[in-house]
This record gives structure tokens, C-alpha cells and sequence, in this order.
């Protein structure tokens, strides 16, 4: 015979497990990707910012992913093991709550081995920041700033591209969003793309569909892009690259979406748009993830290690978690008529409930349920009371389908 916990014991189990995390921007991990970094010789350079969340100083391993064209067009390992023999003006280490800074082009000359000078054609690419092996516990941040080289031949430039933890990345369609191409008053705009792929357990990489759309969403043009495993490929003046690229455009947006390798091996797509003395950055969106804590759309009859969906009746209701975000709007249903639910927030509220649907609820603004933590909520089943099963009924088999603007775990049970 099962124990099962009372409602509220249950929250208060599944808040114990919840990541304290889940209440701000994670952009915090063992392993950071920085998109989309560039050396340019005589005119930019990017200084890496690195953010040690811990209490004792951290070793760094780093792999810069250079794309084709550019002065190292490989994977290279930098750390302070494949050192190359030129004076060291920088160690990987970022000091306990403390910052290392570093410049791309003295990582790749100091601390790769095998690197090339960056000559006349510059460095462009990825590069993924790990903390060493045995600190599993240890969280980095890290962005990167490209910025003129002071005294350079070419005009003021400064962005920032944010680090993004590799386990948030995934091989899911990735949409930029507000590119431009053409002359803008004196202003000639130009538009280009990088594509960055990661480990792909088989090997085989991955083809890319890359498409143009103006504002309206009418394709303009598109092209492929084959890549493998830790390869990145940078797209200059995407516009003309698909055949476009005399067209005035404003708010159009780039889409890359994987094609052919069914295990959906992560990739990151960033673009830039380029004219007179501005330089503006911008980052891949993925709008349907794969990832089971984020899904739009959630809909289950199981859970592993409870089996099928089951209510018995005269044995009390049934329980399960599913984890939501502040705000949002949720939707909730069980398909069988003769069962209702019930919607009970973290902090023991029931929001809403008593029907098959449980209409569209908002999970209110952060601060206003459970101080501001993103926890599991609960969705209790219980008997229709308009529609109930008969004295006896044997046990009856239900799906739950629920939908959320901003993502939600699976639908787990717990009780029941």
C-alpha cells in the first residue's frame, strides 16, 4: 500500500526540490557560449568578461570555433595546458566572486595551440567557456564586448553579445528578428548571419534552412547550410547571399531551422547589421523549444514509474505538479466528461477549477504567489459534479492537456 502525502505536504515537497534559479535571468552555468565574437585587425577587438559565482577561484578550459573564412577556421582548445610558446600576460583563472577579463586575439595567441596569426583577415566565430572538470557545483557568467580598437582605422563600434549557458541551447528553429538591408538615407545597411553548432553524438552534423522574410512574413529568399559538429559559418550580407540583396528592407527577421538530423544536435544563429558607424547585434529566438521544461504545449495520459492516468472513484482526487512561470496565461483540460479540475497555486490557493477546463488562469505577476519563485503548481482531479460516475464505476483512464505562453514542465502525478 502507497503513503500519500496531503496536498499541501506534497508543495511543500516538490518547493523543497525547485530551483531557487527559476526567480531571475539564468544566464548563469558550467559551460557559457559567447555566440558570436570577432577580431578584426586595425579596426575591432572583443574584450571577454568571465564571472566566477563561487567560493574559491575557478580554472577555465575554452574552445574557440572559428568559421571558414576566417584566420583559424577550426576548433581550437585553449587553456593553460596547450599554452603556446609566447610571453603569458593571462592566466584562465577567475578569482573567488571575481571578474577575468581577457582579449580574443591574446586567447588565441597565448592559450591555443596550433592558432594562427590573425593576418589581414581577422578572427570570427564562437567560443565556449567550461569550468574545469571536478566543480560540477561552480556557476560562470560571461559577455563579450566588441568594441573600436582605440587609434584603428575604422569608425566607432560597440556591442555587447551576452554568454548563454550551452544547456539552454537546442536544435530548434531560430528566428532573428528586425534585420535590415539597404540604403537608409546616406546609410547603406548590410545584414550577416552566424550559424554555430556544438557535440552531435553522432557525428553526421546537421543541414540548415536558412530563410529571409520580410515583415509580413513572405519568404524572400533562402539557402542551405551544411555544417558539422563544432563548426560555425558566417553568412556575410545574407540579402544577397539568397538573392535579395538590392531590396530595401526594415523588420525583417532571418529564420534557421535544422533539417536533416532527427537528434536535433544544439545550434546558436546570431546576426549583425552593419552601416556608417553603427554595428547593432542581434540574437536567435526559439519560438516552439524541444526542451521538456519549456513546452507550450503539454499533453499526457502517464508518468514514468506511475503508469497510465487513472481516477478511482470514491478514493479522493487525484494530484499532479506541473512547474509554470510569473506572469503567464495557462489552460488546462482532462478529456474525460466525468472528471473535473482543479488549479491550486505553491502557496495552497486554489485558483481555479470545478470543470472539465479549467479556462484560461494567469499565474499572476512574480512577486504576488509563493515570493516570487517559479514553483510547481498543482492540478487536482476530481469527480464532475455535474456529470459524476456512477456508485461503483470502475477506474477511470483521463489525459490532461495543458498550454502556456511562456513554456512549463511535463505533467507529472504525485498522488493518486
Amino acid at each position: 500500500m502507497k503513503t500519500l502525502l496531503p496536498p499541501l505536504a506534497c508543495l511543500a515537497f516538490l518547493s523543497a526540490l525547485s530551483p531557487a534559479g527559476a526567480m531571475s535571468s539564468d544566464n548563469s552555468g558550467t559551460t557559457i557560449v559567447l555566440p558570436f565574437v570577432v577580431n578584426a585587425p586595425s579596426v575591432t577587438q572583443t574584450q571577454v568578461f568571465v564571472e566566477n559565482h563561487y567560493a574559491t577561484a575557478v580554472s577555465l578550459i575554452a574552445w574557440y570555433v572559428g568559421e571558414r573564412t576566417s584566420a583559424n577556421p577550426t576548433l581550437l582548445t585553449c587553456s593553460e595546458s596547450s599554452t603556446n610558446p609566447v610571453p603569458q600576460t593571462f592566466v584562465l583563472t577567475v578569482p573567488v566572486d571575481g571578474v577575468l577579463r581577457f582579449n580574443l586575439r591574446d586567447l588565441l595567441e597565448q592559450k591555443c595551440r596550433g592558432s594562427r596569426p590573425a593576418g589581414s583577415i581577422g578572427d570570427r566565430g564562437t567560443l565556449t567557456l567550461f569550468v574545469n572538470r571536478g566543480a560540477s557545483s561552480v556557476r560562470i557568467s560571461a559577455i563579450a564586448r566588441i568594441e573600436s580598437i582605440p587609434g584603428g582605422a575604422g569608425p566607432a563600434v560597440g556591442f555587447s553579445v551576452p554568454g548563454l549557458p550551452l544547456g539552454a541551447l537546442e536544435g530548434s528553429t531560430q528566428i532573428v528578428t528586425g534585420v535590415q538591408n539597404g540604403a537608409t538615407g546616406p546609410v547603406k545597411l548590410r545584414t550577416d548571419c552566424l550559424i554555430g553548432t556544438f557535440h552531435d553524438v553522432g557525428g553526421s552534423g546537421n543541414i540548415y534552412r536558412v530563410s529571409v522574410k520580410d515583415s509580413r512574413g513572405s519568404v524572400m529568399g533562402s539557402t542551405l547550410v551544411s555544417l558539422g559538429p563544432w563548426s560555425a559559418e558566417l553568412l556575410a550580407d545574407v540579402f544577397s547571399l539568397v538573392g535579395v540583396g538590392g531590396m530595401v528592407l526594415d523588420g525583417a527577421r532571418v529564420e534557421v531551422e535544422p533539417t536533416a538530423n532527427s537528434s536535433n544536435p544544439s545550434m546558436v544563429a546570431t546576426c549583425r547589421v552593419i552601416g556608417g558607424s553603427t554595428t547593432n547585434y542581434l540574437m536567435g529566438k526559439v519560438y516552439e523549444p524541444k526542451d521538456l521544461l519549456r513546452q507550450r504545449r503539454v499533453s499526457a495520459n502517464s508518468t514514468p514509474g506511475w503508469g497510465n492516468f487513472l481516477f478511482v472513484p470514491g478514493f479522493g482526487p487525484a494530484l499532479h505538479a506541473i512547474f509554470l512561470r510569473h506572469p503567464d496565461l495557462v489552460q488546462c483540460s482532462v478529456d474525460s466528461p466525468q472528471l473535473a479540475l482543479e488549479v491550486v497555486a505553491p502557496d495552497g490557493t486554489v485558483i481555479t477549477g470545478g470543470f472539465q477546463s479549467t479556462g484560461e488562469f494567469t499565474t499572476r505577476e512574480r512577486q504576488s504567489i509563493n515570493n516570487g519563485v517559479a514553483d510547481a503548481w498543482i492540478l487536482r482531479v476530481t469527480e464532475n459534479q455535474g456529470n459524476p460516475p456512477p456508485l461503483g464505476s470502475p477506474p477511470i483512464a483521463y489525459r490532461l492537456t495543458c498550454t502556456s505562453g511562456n513554456g512549463m514542465s511535463q505533467i507529472d502525478k504525485i498522488k493518486g
